[in-house]
């Protein structure tokens, strides 16, 4: 990873204002975007003989930790059925999509309360330019979700499936932030198209963290409304 640094940094350098080196890879603060900050990692990919991948995970805060309330938590829990990752369909010419993010079955026994809303994953599917970029840049995985995990916890595979599901539960009952997390991972071609490959990622966070962010803040004003009607 650390020898991938230098050309992260120098391929996305006018985008961003400062970085740094962590444990995880390097954590990129942008000049102007609509998320405010972003994690990127390489690595070999097993699963397709080795092949170099790149993963960038941006995070989009609507109500920082500092600025939790109750009625900021009751946004997160409405928001919650909001989460969506990528779907391709058709063979001959595949065609990309929002989904309701797949969970496992027995996701419902931790968290039945939580209802499937489509308005995010709709917004995201009517961006022309969005949906553009996703057809150049092809990305493996992408997913839009909600940081769901208090600090501290690893979801790395030192909890089993279970503990993972009890420890979620806990953070949606007591959320300690509203921020979404926008994921993505993408193969890493060769030098020539390496700065290209980087620079379309971060163009595809910065749309979807705006969609994000305009949806957030139509529920945030719903919320308001719902709170204070008599």
């Amino acid at each position: 990873m650390r020898g991938d640094t230098s050309l992260i940094v120098g391929s996305l350098e006018s985008r961003i204002r400062d970085w740094r080196q962590t444990q995880d890879g390097v954590l990129l603060l942008p000049k102007e975007a609509f998320f405010n900050e972003a994690l990127v990692r390489t690595y070999r990919s097993f699963g397709t003989l080795l092949e170099r991948m790149v993963e960038f995970t941006a995070l989009v805060t609507v109500v920082p930790r500092e600025a939790m309330t109750a009625e900021a938590a009751l946004l997160y829990r409405r928001m919650k059925g909001m989460e969506c990752e990528l779907s391709w369909s058709g063979l001959v010419k595949p065609t990309p999509h929002f989904v309701a993010l797949q969970r496992p079955e027995s996701w419902r026994t931790y968290m039945p309360k939580v209802r499937t809303d489509k308005r995010l994953l709709k917004a995201l599917n009517s961006q022309g330019s969005l949906m553009d970029t996703i057809r150049k840049l092809k990305p493996a995985a992408l997913d839009v979700a909600l940081v769901s995990l208090h600090s501290g916890v690893m979801p790395d595979g030192r909890l089993r499936p279970d503990q993972l599901l009890q420890s979620m539960a806990e953070f949606y009952n007591e959320p300690t932030t509203v921020t979404w997390g926008v994921s993505l991972r993408t193969a890493l071609p060769q030098l020539g198209r390496t700065k290209t490959t980087l620079n379309r990622c971060y163009e595809l966070l910065d749309l979807i963290s705006k969609t994000v962010r305009e949806v957030s803040e139509a529920s945030k004003d719903e919320e308001a409304l719902h709170l204070s009607a008599p």
